[in-house]
């Protein structure tokens, strides 16, 4: 099941009022928007539009709640994960759904990285900034009740093309290379 399947299948039915945190270039938002949702996308360089605004999820002001959130490769991102899940389960309705798309950055370990042709170092660098996915777990889980979740592979949609799906699929089949991506749905 790839990201979009994941969450066609998690978030409720169109014309629900959806939340994107982190939303990048908006392409996310506007398919939703496309399918009849409510949305509400939220990013620092979120581009202009009247869905969009250019906040951070933690300043982000709101007169209305929210049926779902969801976050695709963005939530290892915030500044400061309590205060924007926090942020993120006040502005869901009873009952609102939040659904993570994400990855573990610090389970790539040096051996695994090698055997795709990815440096340990850069990785370890490029990522070291970021949260890891323990301490997101830990705080959507004191946020919500995890409905679902599972490690996925990720590095095929890593930015550098290290490694086709397949391949990685195939690796973490044989134990070689771990599933560094996940997938957590979680209900307030």
């Amino acid at each position: 099941m790839d990201a979009r399947q994941f969450f066609d299948t998690w978030l409720p039915a169109a014309p629900a009022r959806l939340l994107e945190v982190g939303c990048g270039s908006g392409e996310l938002a506007l398919s939703l928007v496309d399918q009849g949702y409510a949305v509400t996308a939220v990013d620092p360089e979120a581009p202009a539009g009247p869905i969009f605004r250019r906040t951070r999820i933690e300043d982000f002001e709101a007169t209305e709640s929210f049926d779902a959130a969801l976050a695709s490769l963005s939530l290892h991102h915030v500044s400061d994960l309590a205060v924007a899940l926090d942020k993120v389960a006040g502005l869901l309705v009873p009952g609102g759904r939040v659904v993570i798309d994400d990855f573990a950055w610090e389970q790539l370990d040096e051996a695994a990285a090698g055997s795709i042709g990815l440096g340990f170092g850069e990785w370890n660098a490029e990522h070291e900034h970021l949260h890891r996915s323990d301490a997101m777990l830990v705080e959507l889980d004191n946020r919500f009740s995890r409905l679902a979740f599972s490690w996925e592979p990720f590095l095929f949609r890593e930015s550098r093309r290290a490694i086709d799906e397949d391949a990685e699929r195939r690796l973490i089949a044989e134990g070689r290379l771990p599933a560094i991506g996940f997938r957590y749905v979680g209900e307030r």
